[in-house]
């Protein structure tokens, strides 16, 4: 027949069967064909691909928590850090000023000693030029 030469398939097929026939959806689950899996086999890889996307969920969860206390802690480092900085930049100052104070009032000490030191010498001096011009009136 024509039509035979036309579609193979239907060369093989019985003449008393008519042309094939879309399957349809009212076998059971188990029974049903998704590409080269049953129905069965389709609804195991879901169970499976359904436990690993729940796991991913919690794990995006428990990521993002953690997240969330990484930033509160820089956070409270950080404010840490500035009142640290602060305290420390203000015990700096006050350490300066006391260094400062204690500068000038050594400089004034030294100067004292210099000065009482000057006339010590000069009282010398004249102490020594006292004495030989008394050396010099005894003999």
């Amino acid at each position: 027949s024509a039509h035979a030469e036309a579609d193979p398939a239907a060369a093989k097929r019985p003449a008393t069967q008519g042309p094939p026939r879309e399957r349809t959806s009212q076998l059971p689950i188990e029974d049903r064909y998704y590409g080269g899996l049953t129905g069965k086999q389709v609804e195991v890889e879901l169970g499976r691909l359904s436990v690993g996307l729940e796991s991913l969920a919690r794990e995006l969860k428990v990521t993002k928590e953690s997240i969330g206390s990484l930033f509160e802690e820089r956070g409270h480092l950080h404010g840490w850090l500035q009142r640290l900085e602060a305290v420390d930049v203000a015990e700096l100052r006050q350490s300066m000023a006391n260094a400062d104070k204690d500068l000038h009032r050594i400089s004034s000490q030294v100067e004292a000693i210099d000065w009482q030191n000057s006339i010590s010498s000069d009282w010398r001096s004249q102490a020594a030029h006292l004495a030989y011009r008394m050396e010099l009136l005894d003999a």
